[in-house]
């Protein structure tokens, strides 16, 4: 008999840890600022319709303040090509004290742990990108050690992993079973979804993939809810739940229909479905953003009755 399929949710929660190096804060501020309120938003949310989540947490974000930062940072750090890749100079340096609302967030996660079904995972110790020019896998175990040491003090063991921008490192994958993780989630099976080197290739890739929100332009492998595979489980992402943009508020009946019928085929075909997305794009319209949100939970509820597609997070998943 076919095993049911599984609606899965992930969320890359590292506030500017993970922006850091994208675009300035000032400039994105009002996400950041907005993302604490979104967070208890979602988490009311997710408690009404009885949704699992993993949250994948920056090891940082679980230090109070930037001393307690520094105390937990590995003594091995990344040797990227472009250093500025790596947050530990700014960590160093005393520019994460002025604004540790948007760098640290242990009362955050600590409201999340007390909810029912929540998962509290890893996005790596500080945001280490894993496929990038320089670095090491020994800086990665090191970064890694760190996460684990930091969630331990706030009583979490972590079991799950996001890799941050996606960059999933199949040589790393041993390292993540030497520390206890049990599940990561993999790159969406599908060439716009795989990392390039070159700009071009990244502008047509990020082209391809904002057109197949509305549109079928990118079709994902299935992943059969009975045939995880790894060791650590490898969780593919699925789709990436796009923040709302007033701009294109006319084309979200089409996003919306897009992904409801995706989760009808993972339900019907005994397959995962893993909607992924970062809180921080709830940050701002935020109730727009939680509006398209709870239809598609709505929606996979209905799933749940008629098809057994059941909400697990990571770690119920590989377990």
């Amino acid at each position: 008999m076919r095993a049911p399929g599984a609606f899965v949710v992930s969320l890359d929660f590292e506030l500017y840890w993970g922006m850091r190096d994208v675009v300035t804060l000032e400039a994105y501020r009002a996400n950041l600022e907005g993302s604490p309120a979104a967070i208890r938003r979602m988490l009311d949310l997710f408690e009404q319709r009885e949704i699992h989540a993993t949250w994948a947490c920056v090891g940082l974000l679980f230090a109070k303040d930037a001393e307690e930062a520094r105390r937990f940072a590995p003594r091995v750090r990344p040797s990227y090509r472009a250093r500025e890749l790596s947050p530990f100079e700014a960590l160093e340096r005393g520019q994460v004290d002025r604004d540790p609302q948007v760098y640290f967030a242990s009362a955050l996660i600590d409201a999340i742990k007390q909810r029912p079904h929540q998962e509290i995972g890893t996005h790596t110790f500080s945001h280490y990108y894993c496929n990038e020019a320089g670095q090491t896998a020994e800086q990665f175990d090191a970064d890694l050690a760190a996460a684990v040491a930091i969630a331990k003090q706030s009583g979490v063991q972590l079991r799950s992993l996001v890799f941050p921008r996606n960059q999933s490192n199949p040589d790393y994958l041993p390292i993540l079973a030497r520390h206890g993780i049990t599940s990561y989630r993999g790159l969406t099976a599908n060439w716009a979804f795989e990392h390039s080197d070159s700009t071009l290739g990244t502008i047509v890739r990020r082209g391809a993939r904002l057109a197949d929100n509305y549109a079928p332009l990118c079709p994902v492998a299935p992943t059969p809810a009975d045939r995880l595979q790894g060791t650590p489980v490898n969780i593919p992402g699925s789709r990436f739940l796009r923040p709302y943009d007033p701009r294109l508020r006319h084309l979200d009946p089409l996003r919306l229909h897009r992904m409801q019928r995706e989760m009808t085929h993972a339900a019907e075909a005994g397959h995962i479905y893993h909607l992924w997305w970062h809180p921080h794009n709830f940050g701002v319209q935020t109730s727009d953003n939680l509006r398209i949100l709870d239809q598609l939970l709505a929606h996979a509820n209905q799933l749940r009755q008629r098809f057994g597609f059941r909400s697990a997070n990571m770690g119920e998943l590989a377990a």
